[in-house]
């Protein structure tokens, strides 16, 4: 038998190991031979040399952002020599060969291996070539025919038009409804998009002492799961996290709390400035999801409508549960009961608030009993080991999943290779406090200006002004130098979406548009058609404005994720809706766009579980594809919906009984919506292939 090709070619798959290469031994007439399974050698006329290899990961994690392989080709027949890099899926091509970078083995003693595969297929341009011819044939075909069926509805549409009398034909031709409803709807939006505290306070600068500046707050750059975000978005991710919601009702909230709330809810960027604070009274709050009968009747909690229950009401009652806990983590996933698996869920949800509290609360050694200390056992040993605890504390902290707000050094973001990594605001004070003299910024602690912020924060006596300045200062930390990753426009713009969501004025937008549309075709008529259609196209614009930014913040194609795609497949289907609403004008297309946009937008809703926003894996991260192939399919989906949605309304209109007409060009938009459907899948499929 053979062993292993693995064993046989140890010594080239695992250089600079202990390991020697195992072949098969045979004896034939005294003669030894030794057998085995080893790669091919195929001599090539070229050297290709490695030069380095590197996995860098994305900032703050442990996520593999691309695999690079840095080579050198040396060429003695043509006298060629150039470096060059490999990289996820940007390979390399020389002399007919493609060079693609398929694997990465981190080696003992801080070595690294990698893996090129080495293609050679002259045709590779052929399926590029192929593909494009049935694109534009596809393309050309559809729009030759929607091209001729526009020109015959143009002229059935003039017919119709010099049959009627000069009121009707200025009441059915007449824009000025869709002016009227389209500026209407803009102001209303332009209302609900401008970011009311930040306009005032740059408006009326002395006015911004009179409160917490939670909106600039809110914007101090964050390090975290790979990438700079304001600091607001992790406090909505973890608030929601833990209680599903982002913001918190003040309803039965602890008395201390609400004297320092403005209105009824607490918002997300506030309760995270109350668990740095670490005040008694957060301990009352409601802010824990309990959503399972079974869970509740462990805990010992009474029903609630919000569901929520504070930290105390869960300790009380947790050496039970945790039992239990410590038990489901020992089995399978799939062997897990329900209420095992609910539970899992609520030990994480508490344990990320005790990351989170643990992160940005001042640290402080855990106090050990003094009194009746052992024979050789002093006061200060005890002292000593409490601070060796809290350091072993801090620096578990620093590795582990959490908000990083204390920027590098100027140092350190100038001689990183990536992007540079943060600190999290408890270690980087820790490390202040130990280094004492170590500082920046004109003389400043880098974790300074958050623990006044802190601290102005936590006075009895509201020190806004102390707060506002700390915040200040806080973001003139990110500010002071360049820094890998950070992008403090990106940053800003990302603040404004969380805060006045234009993916919710859409939203509203899309039910008054829809509310219109359903109107029209009860007792509606063209006037109403033309200003349900006026307010649906203030909502695609804005809508518009939602991608538009996302495309900005994460620099790449508009659907990188489950969450994007509903958004973008929504936002399709309402230009389709709108384009039809112009060519027929019988308020299919306003309802169309009106369900589209609606029904996307509450999809999108229910799957924001998280950062709607995130880095990508190292495979996916490109560029092109996600241009292409992504694009194409999701417009396939685009059109299989419109598709569907217009089949519906044909059987609804069937079962009413509508005119001939109606039913008839219901049947022409899902003969259209069914034929650019094939196009866009096809070719969203084939290029699909082909990344693969």
């Amino acid at each position: 038998h053979l062993v292993s090709q693995m064993l046989s070619d140890r010594e080239t798959l695992l250089p600079g190991g202990k390991g020697k290469d195992v072949y098969d031994e045979l004896f034939v007439n005294d003669t030894e031979y030794r057998l085995g399974l080893r790669y091919h050698r195929e001599v090539k006329p070229y050297w290709v040399h490695l030069e380095d290899v590197q996995r860098r990961n994305y900032s703050g994690t442990d996520t593999p952002r691309d695999y690079s392989s840095y080579i050198r080709i040396i060429d003695p027949e043509t006298g060629e020599d150039r470096r060059e890099r490999v990289w996820m899926n940007n390979p390399l091509r020389y002399r007919g060969e493609t060079f693609f970078q398929s694997s990465y083995t981190p080696l003992p003693g801080g070595k690294e291996l990698t893996g090129l595969q080495v293609v050679r297929n002259s045709g590779w341009l052929i399926p590029y070539v192929a593909c494009s011819i049935m694109a534009l044939g596809m393309l050309a075909h559809f729009t030759g025919t929607l091209k001729r069926f526009v020109g015959r509805r143009e002229r059935e549409r003039s017919k119709e038009l010099a049959a009627l009398s000069p009121e009707d034909l200025q009441t059915l031709t007449s824009s000025k409804p869709a002016i009227i409803a389209f500026n209407v709807a803009a102001l209303f939006a332009l209302c609900m998009l401008i970011p009311g505290s930040a306009v005032m306070n740059s408006l009326r600068p002395e006015s911004r002492d009179k409160g917490f500046d939670f909106y600039a707050a809110g914007q101090i750059p964050a390090q975290f799961r790979g990438r700079i975000m304001p600091l607001d978005a992790f406090a909505r991710q973890t608030l929601k996290a833990i209680s599903n919601k982002e913001s918190l009702s003040m309803e039965d909230a602890p008395v201390e709390l609400e004297s320092r709330v403005d209105g009824k809810r607490m918002s997300a960027m506030q309760w995270l400035m109350e668990v740095a604070v670490d005040g008694r009274s957060l301990r009352n709050l409601q802010m824990f999801r309990v959503d399972a009968e079974e869970l509740r009747s462990q805990l010992k909690l009474g029903r609630r409508k919000s569901k929520l229950y504070s930290l105390d009401e869960l300790l009380n009652n947790w050496s039970n549960a945790n039992s239990l806990i410590v038990a489901a983590r020992d089995k399978d996933v799939a062997s897990q009961s329900f209420k095992e698996k609910k539970l899992i869920e609520l030990d994480n949800r508490t344990r990320q608030y005790m990351l989170t509290a643990e992160a940005f609360q001042l640290p402080r050694p855990t106090e050990l009993p003094t009194d009746d200390l052992p024979p050789g056992i002093t006061k200060e040993m005890v002292e000593r080991f409490e601070i060796s605890q809290l350091q072993q504390r801090m620096d578990a902290i620093q590795t582990m999943p959490t908000a990083r707000i204390i920027p590098p050094t100027a140092e350190d973001a100038k001689n990183s290779v990536g992007d540079p990594d943060w600190l999290a605001f408890a270690p980087s004070f820790f490390a202040d406090a130990v280094k004492g003299g170590a500082t920046q910024n004109d003389g400043e602690l880098p974790s300074e200006p958050f623990s006044r912020m802190i601290q102005s924060y936590g006075e009895e006596k509201l020190d806004y002004e102390g707060f506002n300045q700390a915040v200040d200062d806080q973001l003139a930390l990110s500010a002071a130098f360049p820094i890998g990753g950070l992008n403090s426009s990106k940053v800003a713009l990302e603040r404004w979406m969380q805060t006045n969501s234009p993916g919710t004025c859409a939203f509203v937008l899309y039910v008054i548009g829809l509310v219109m549309a359903l109107v029209y075709f009860m007792a509606g008529g063209h006037r109403q058609r033309n200003a349900t259609w006026g307010i649906l196209l203030a909502a695609g614009l804005v809508h518009s404005v939602d991608i538009l930014s996302r495309i900005y913040i994460t620099g790449r194609a508009p659907v990188i994720n489950i969450y994007s795609s509903a958004v973008f497949i929504g936002w399709a289907g309402v230009l389709s809706g709108l384009v039809i609403d112009r060519i027929f004008r019988l308020g299919f297309g306003n309802m169309l766009s009106a369900t589209c946009g609606t029904l996307s937008l509450l999809v999108a809703w229910g799957l924001n579980s998280g950062d709607t926003m995130p880095v990508l894996q190292a495979v996916l991260d490109t560029q092109f594809w996600l241009s292409t192939h992504v694009i194409s399919v999701s417009l396939g989906y685009v059109a299989t919906l419109v598709a569907g949605m217009l089949g519906i309304g044909y059987l609804v209109s069937n079962w009413i009984n509508t005119s001939e007409k109606s039913r008839q060009s219901l049947y022409r938009m899902i003969y259209g919506a069914t034929c650019f459907g094939i196009l866009f899948s096809t070719i969203g499929t084939i290029l699909g292939g082909l990344w693969a």
